[in-house]
């Protein structure tokens, strides 16, 4: 997910990943993984992932993986979409 740069601060990312958490909890999904870049990592933080494993390089920029931490689980806010 990307959102270029005269968009950003705008919520516009946020209701993008909440659309597409509230989509996979609806089909079943039972673990939701992403590979963020480390710059954005604070941002999945804030949505309800948690960081798994080591970083690594992709595309020649460190990233992180991360997954969702309450799938199965929706007694947070991020679950109340």
């Amino acid at each position: 997910m990307a959102v270029l740069m005269p968009y950003r601060n705008q919520g516009i990312g946020s209701e993008l990943l909440h659309a597409t958490v509230a989509r996979a909890l609806e089909l079943g999904y039972t673990q939701i993984f992403l590979h963020a870049q480390l710059t954005a990592a604070n941002f999945y933080l804030r949505h309800g992932f948690q960081v798994y494993g080591e970083t690594f390089k992709e595309a020649d920029i460190v990233h992180q993986t991360m997954r969702y931490k309450e799938v199965g689980n929706c007694t947070t806010t991020v679950c109340d979409y």
